[in-house]
């Protein structure tokens, strides 16, 4: 249980801005939702690990081999299966909700987004606490929560305002988003005519 909480609390640190799909990038080495899922999981476990093994030594460079020393080579396998299972999840949340305001974050749904993912994430510990867990059902949850998550950098102000500064409070149970968010009645774009006569 508290291995799932702190890979959770270690994804949200390594989110970055991206490009949706490695289609949008047309063959340039950008972020996308799935390599930023894939990269964050590898990431987050290797720092899982290093921490229960009480060790300061760690770099970017050495994840794998950081699994690798300790993870035997059927469990890794299990693992990368599982990473690509969430990726996988996270591709289908990003086909299926594209058009949910909720979901990506956008119109001013930041709010519903950050319920959203609370909801998501205490679902997430719900099912991974059962007697005899659905992990398919655990990774689909996995990557739907990462779509939103990504999307709340992707697509509201966050990071014009705090640059990579982590919001803590995102999807976190009883939290508030420390950022003031326009009510839905609210204009908050005005159309302008800039064009002059020559």
């Amino acid at each position: 249980m508290k291995t799932i909480v702190f890979i959770c609390s270690a994804l949200v640190i390594c989110t970055k801005a991206f490009l949706p799909s490695e289609e949008s990038s047309d063959g340039r080495a950008d972020y996308t939702h799935a390599s930023i899922t894939e990269k964050a999981i590898y990431h987050a476990a290797s720092d899982v690990i290093l921490s229960i093994a009480n060790t300061r030594k760690h770099s970017a460079s050495d994840i794998r081999d950081t699994l690798s020393k300790y993870i035997d080579r059927d469990t890794l396998l299990n693992f990368a299966k599982a990473v690509t299972d969430i990726v996988n999840e996270n591709n289908m949340a990003q086909r299926n909700y594209m058009d949910d305001a909720s979901r990506t974050m956008t119109c001013e749904q930041i709010v519903a987004g950050h319920l959203l993912l609370q909801s998501l994430r205490d679902n997430i510990i719900y099912h991974s606490q059962a007697v005899d867990p659905n992990w398919y059902a655990v990774r689909e949850l996995i990557g739907q929560y990462l779509f939103t998550m990504q999307e709340f950098y992707s697509s509201t102000n966050w990071v014009e305002m705090f640059g990579d500064k982590v919001c803590q409070e995102l999807g976190a149970t009883g939290k508030f988003l420390p950022l003031n968010v326009s009510s839905p009645d609210m204009v908050t774009c005005i159309n302008r005519n800039y064009s002059s006569e020559a």
